[in-house]
């Protein structure tokens, strides 16, 4: 079987990786699965090490003699092959096992369509998806921590942010792991794009950006809850086990200013209040103040001036469109 050498590339290379995993799978009982971690040089040997000795993963050296054999078909970099076996739920990445939900998952793929495209190594970051050379990636968490990672990485490529909002969550409830089901009930908390905004006001010294694309995917999701003592008087008696995507409900795609402003409601009256914002919006004043900041410090609106102690905003005049000069005949 005829290689080509592609280890110069490191996007080629964590390919090769996700190909070896795919077929590593199969070897695995169900209910795992398996990582490979790989002597290069982002998994240096130290680390793998490392990895095999955490208690949260069992090192296989049955499959691991079965992998190095096959070890003459692959680039040089994969002549050593480790695979761990970490529970569904977690990956190994440098000897600590990372959470990570079906949702997250499921939306990887969705975007990507192929496992090959998953988990690629880009200038020393971990990317969710790269499709036709532009980057993916899906955050649950806060914008914030993913700004000075998506910052780094705008010098060179296109990225697209992906942002899950629940607008439905069935959350079902067990008292421990693979039990019987003992309620499930639908959130009264809805989340629409004005959502966004909780977060975005950690992101706006990004935004816009020639590179930067985000998209708010609002979804249909399950939460599974698992029963626990409670810590604090007033904290949860939960913890969350898992989230799955039932389905893809919309999507809003934000690049410049004019999609910004596009969210604000058709019939709010320039100038305008935060007040007069959450009352058209039909959203608590909370995160219409926040919607406001991220307008303002985008530059979307403009400050006008103050009615009592409310600040008054108002939309930039159109730029008018300038006229063609006459050459002289």
């Amino acid at each position: 079987m005829e290689m080509h050498d592609e280890t110069s590339d490191p996007i080629r290379l964590t390919k090769w990786s996700n190909r070896l995993t795919a077929f590593s799978e199969s070897l695995f009982p169900a209910g795992c699965y398996s990582g490979i971690r790989l002597a290069t040089d982002w998994f240096s040997t130290r680390s793998l090490k490392k990895a095999s000795t955490h208690p949260a993963i069992l090192t296989t050296n049955r499959v691991w003699r079965q992998i190095n054999a096959l070890s003459d078909f692959f680039p040089a970099p994969f002549a050593t092959v480790h695979i761990v076996r970490v529970p569904i739920s977690g990956r190994a990445v440098s000897g600590h096992a990372v959470m990570e939900s079906t949702l997250h998952r499921e939306l990887k793929l969705l975007y990507s369509g192929s496992i090959d495209d998953v988990e690629v190594q880009v200038d020393g970051y971990r990317i969710d998806a790269v499709v036709g050379g532009t980057l993916y990636e899906i955050q649950q968490a806060s914008l914030g921590a993913l700004r000075e990672k998506v910052r780094s990485l705008l010098v060179r490529y296109p990225v697209v942010v992906v942002k899950p909002l629940a607008s439905r969550k069935l959350l079902i409830r067990r008292a421990k792991q693979q039990g019987p089901v003992i309620s499930s009930r639908f959130s009264p908390l809805r989340e629409t794009v004005f959502h966004l905004f909780e977060d975005l006001v950690y992101f706006v010294d990004l935004f816009p950006h020639p590179r930067l694309t985000l998209e708010v995917v609002l979804t249909e999701q399950e939460e599974h809850r698992i029963t626990k003592v409670r810590r604090r008087r007033f904290g949860p008696d939960y913890r969350v086990e898992d989230r799955r995507l039932v389905q893809v409900v919309s999507t809003h795609t934000l690049r410049t200013l004019a999609d910004l402003r596009a969210l604000l409601p058709a019939t709010l009256i320039s100038p305008f209040t935060t007040e007069d914002l959450a009352r058209e919006a039909r959203i608590p004043r909370w995160i219409a103040q926040k919607m406001a900041y991220c307008l303002r410090k985008t530059g979307a609106v403009n400050v006008l001036g103050k009615k009592g102690r409310a600040v008054l905003y108002e939309l930039p005049a159109p730029e008018k469109p300038k006229r063609r000069q006459r050459r002289a005949a």
